[in-house]
C-alpha cells in the first residue's frame, strides 16, 4: 500500500471509543443541530418561532426546508469529525460556525427589530454554547 493510501486509511477509521467519548459536549451539539433541522423540516412554522421570525407563506415555505438540510448537515459535519478526526478539527469547524448565530441576530435585528428578547437570548446563548464547546476542546490539546 503506498504512503498516500496508508494516510488516508487512517484518516478515515474511527477513532478510539474512549477519544469519541471525550467529545460528548461536541456530540451533544450535533445531536442538539440534527434535531433542530429535523425540526424547520417536519414542523416548520415550530421551527420558524424558535427562530424568532414568522413563517412565510406559498413557496417561501421552502426556506425552512433549507434551514433544516442546513442544522442537519451542521449536526452530521460535527459527529464526524468528533469520530473520524480529533478535537481540533471539531474545535475548528465550531468556530467556523459561530458565523451562523451572529447572522441569524443580524438577521433578526434587520427583518424583525421588534423580536423578543428571547430570540435575541437564545442566538446568543447558542453562540456562547458553541464558542465555549470549541474553546474547550482546544484548551483540552489536539487529538
Amino acid at each position: 500500500m503506498t504512503n498516500f493510501l496508508r494516510h488516508e486509511a487512517r484518516i478515515l477509521a474511527p477513532q478510539p471509543v474512549e477519544h469519541v467519548a471525550r467529545l460528548w459536549p461536541a456530540l451533544g451539539l450535533a445531536a442538539a443541530f440534527i434535531v433542530l433541522g429535523a425540526v424547520f423540516i417536519g414542523l416548520p412554522d415550530l421551527g420558524a418561532a424558535v427562530f424568532g421570525l414568522a413563517a412565510p407563506a406559498g413557496e417561501a415555505r421552502g426556506f425552512l426546508s433549507a434551514i433544516g438540510i442546513r442544522d442537519l448537515a451542521l449536526g452530521v459535519y460535527i459527529a464526524s469529525l468528533a469520530i473520524f478526526a480529533g478535537r481540533r478539527a471539531v474545535a475548528v469547524l465550531l468556530t467556523a460556525t459561530l458565523m451562523i448565530p451572529a447572522g441569524d441576530v443580524i438577521l433578526l435585528s434587520l427583518v424583525s427589530g421588534s423580536a423578543s428578547a428571547w430570540h435575541f437570548a437564545l442566538h446568543g446563548l447558542s453562540a456562547a454554547v458553541i464558542g465555549l464547546v470549541a474553546l474547550s476542546l482546544l484548551r483540552r490539546g489536539a487529538a
